[in-house]
């Protein structure tokens, strides 16, 4: 969380500074948490194997190039931004305040590029298919050998269980559904959502690319409908697919319900219009097009307030998208704080400056 709310243009080795000063909250091994600093780490270690004296994302992005999209055939596959948004490409859509689905700007998605390794290419479902096709040919593709066939199902070994019927390994989840093995990883970034499911026991292995927030619930649908197909399951699918559209609808009107936007004059007049935290970045509150509006990191947009149960007060950003700002306000020590939690184990706190 905290690559998303720091400063554009961190190096890459920004991912060894953040790992760093990540505490485990657990034993080896004993409980599955999500990490992209680590992942992020383990592609730089062997971009700088390779290329010892280039600097680490220079040499994590030729490494791919030479060791995965120029073997594998990926022609279009590219952690080139430019390149990627040139021509006929996919731009990112999400839900506005009312649940509306609006194009969006891909700004934010400029977050993950220092952590790279974790997930920022450009790709298509073209070639994408190239590589869960080499997934089933067990490291080889087009009658010739990419990758052994040992250090690629190595990788599918179960390392620390997700769940009663997953498993995660070395950058690969292992599942088991309805008996079937479906090795697979997916994607989130804000208005685009991807995963790829490669089912060994039957050679068939889907690619599915969305470039909408509210497209995110058609994933594990498609794969049940492809298990239908190939298992004569019973339909599911279309029902599963049903239920999400009509959630997705009921939690923007709740979330609406209690906002209040344009946010309440009282909190917006006593907003700083600019606060630190030294551990991460800063936040500015400005005027933009008549209304409050807010940027901390990666992260922008219009500002409406929220009564908390507690009697406290937040401002959330409500621009469109899957990942916003929700800051608590307060003061310490007589200066304006806003403090944001990622959830887990880290609070943020600014404080006006």
């Amino acid at each position: 969380f905290g690559f998303i709310l720091a400063d554009k243009g961190q190096p890459a080795a920004d991912t060894f500074t953040q790992l760093a000063a990540t505490m485990p909250t657990s034993k080896f091994g004993d409980l599955f948490q999500y990490n992209n600093q680590l992942a992020s780490a383990a592609g730089y270690v062997g971009g700088h194997i390779l290329y010892p004296k280039m600097e680490f994302g220079a040499a994590y992005d030729r490494a791919m190039e030479e060791k995965v999209f120029g073997p594998l055939g990926m022609k279009d596959s590219t952690f080139d931004y430019a390149e990627g948004m040139a021509g006929n490409w996919a731009a990112p859509h999400g839900l506005d305040i009312d649940g509306r689905v609006t194009l969006m700007s891909n700004d934010f998605n400029w977050s993950p590029y220092p952590y790279r390794p974790a997930g920022a290419a450009f790709s298509t479902t073209a070639d994408m298919v190239r590589y869960v096709q080499l997934e089933l040919g067990k490291g080889m593709l087009d009658g010739k050998r990419v990758v052994s066939e040992t250090n690629l199902l190595a990788r599918r070994e179960k390392g620390v269980q997700v769940g009663p019927d997953s498993w995660y390994g070395m950058g690969l989840f292992q599942r088991d559904a309805s008996g079937v093995q479906v090795v697979t990883h997916g994607g989130t970034l804000v208005g685009y959502h991807s995963t790829w499911f490669a089912l060994p026991e039957s050679g068939v292995g889907p690619v599915i690319l969305v470039n909408s927030d509210p497209g995110a619930p058609m994933l594990a649908p498609t794969l049940r409908r492809l298990l239908e197909i190939l298992y004569d399951g019973q339909p599911e699918a279309a029902r599963d697919i049903t239920a999400a559209a009509t959630r997705i609808k009921a939690q923007a009107t709740a979330k609406r319900e209690r906002l209040t936007y344009p946010g309440d004059p009282a909190v917006l007049a006593n907003l700083a219009g600019h606060y630190r935290d030294p551990s991460v970045g800063q936040i500015t509150v400005s005027e933009k097009n008549g209304q409050k509006w807010i940027k901390a990191g990666f992260v922008e947009g219009p500002i409406a307030t929220r009564k908390n149960a507690d009697g406290s007060v937040s401002i959330v950003s409500v621009g469109p998208g899957n990942i916003g700002i929700d800051a608590l306000v307060g003061t310490a020590n007589g200066k304006r704080t806003l403090t944001i939690s990622d959830g887990q184990q880290t609070q943020y706190m600014y404080v006006e400056d």
